[in-house]
Formats: C-alpha cells, structure tokens, sequence
C-alpha cells in the first residue's frame, strides 16, 4: 500500500491533489504491455488487483477521507498512541515556543515513546526531523 501524506497550510483546494492549471486531474489510464511466450492470465478489471476489490473501489471511487486535527481534541489524538504522536506535532507545530510543544509531546506520551525507543526511535527521528524545519 502506498500512501502520500503531505501537510497543507491552508484549505485551498488546489492542494488536495496536485493538479493542472485549469484545476482538473489528468486522466489516468491503466494500460499493461505484456511480452511474454505464455497467454495473460491476470485480471484484465483494475479492481481485481487488489486483494480486497470491494473496499479498493469503495475508498478510491468515493471522496478522499480527510484527518481534521484542528477539530479533533487533543485526548482524542492522544489515544492514538504512535500515530498520536505526529498528528499532536502537525497539529500545533505552528506553537511559538517548539522547546514547550517538544515538552508537552513528551508527556503526553511517555508510553509510546517507550515503545519507539525499543524499535530505534523511528517517530522521534521523524518529529525532531520535521519540528526541526520550524525552527
């Protein structure tokens, strides 16, 4: 699964996707070229590449799941555990004092943290990373 997560500064619409100057998509078409001795046999339906065609055609046919952290408390980012952990950093990186925000992080997930120093600190390579580019 690939996933594209980028942090927006304002709701303008260009920044969903990007996109041509007239704001409209490219269409995208799906084309495999096959040069092999055997027939092709894998599903010719885009959907059915996927383990779940179901959900696959739901999620990418439907409208695009938007994370508000702005509407969400800070609790409820809190009980997301490691993923908490960035979206509570997204959310106020704009806080004057980082050194404050960096404090507030550290306690209120003291437990995660436990968890990501045991796998190498991954998070909070990443989050020194990105609140170091706000400095």
């Amino acid at each position: 699964m690939l996933l594209l997560c980028e942090r927006h500064k304002d709701a303008n619409k260009k920044n969903n996707i990007k996109q041509e100057k007239d704001n409209k998509l490219p269409l995208i078409c799906p084309i495999v070229v096959y040069a092999n001795d055997k027939p092709y046999n894998a599903p010719r339906s885009f959907w059915e590449l996927f383990e779940d065609s179901s959900t696959a055609k739901e999620m990418m046919g439907e409208e695009y799941l938007l994370v508000d952290l702005q509407k969400q408390s800070d609790d409820a980012i809190e009980e997301k555990k490691h993923l908490g952990m960035m979206e509570y950093m997204l959310k106020h990186i704009k806080a004057r004092d980082i050194l404050n925000l960096w404090q507030s992080l550290l306690e209120k997930f003291e437990s995660s943290i436990e968890i990501d120093k045991e796998n190498g600190f991954i998070y909070i390579k990443w989050l020194l990373w990105y609140s170091d580019a706000k400095v």
